[in-house]
């Protein structure tokens, strides 16, 4: 199920084999939002791993933004991920890790580049007043 292959001879951590195909799947399209994934018991099961490994997997997908796990409920394909136009999901061979392809430029939402402050957001009519006020002496 979803097309995802376990190398057990790979030096890449099943973890990581797993995230790397989910997350690309999920890029592809071929889950789309809304999308209910397999119980964790049901998927250890179908794969043969503990299910530890499996609760480790989508635990990281949540933390990065692509599932969402609903209490009672079950765990979702999150929205807002946007399919990308390349719909090849390579498979993890023997010790080469997947990388992702290159996503097409598009306007972000939020900026979550570290120490990179957001200009756009920036008063600076507000900071250009405090300045020359600052710079005339003139503070209230």
């Amino acid at each position: 199920m979803y097309g995802i292959y376990v190398d057990r001879e790979s030096k890449v951590p099943v973890t990581r084999q797993i995230c790397q195909q989910l997350r690309m799947i999920i890029e592809s399209g071929q889950l789309s939002a809304g999308t209910r994934l397999l119980p964790t018991r049901v998927f250890a099961k179908e794969w043969g791993i503990a299910r530890n490994v499996v609760i480790e997997v989508y635990e990281q997908l949540t933390a990065e933004g692509y599932l969402d796990g609903r209490a009672g409920s079950g765990t979702y394909v999150a929205e807002g991920i946007f399919p990308s136009s390349d719909s090849r999901i390579p498979t993890i061979s023997s010790g080469a890790a997947v990388q992702p392809q290159p996503k097409p430029e598009r306007e972000q939402i939020i900026d979550f580049a570290t120490g990179v402050p957001d200009q756009k957001w920036f008063p600076r009519q507000i900071w250009a007043k405090y300045l020359k006020e600052a710079a005339e002496g003139t503070l209230s």
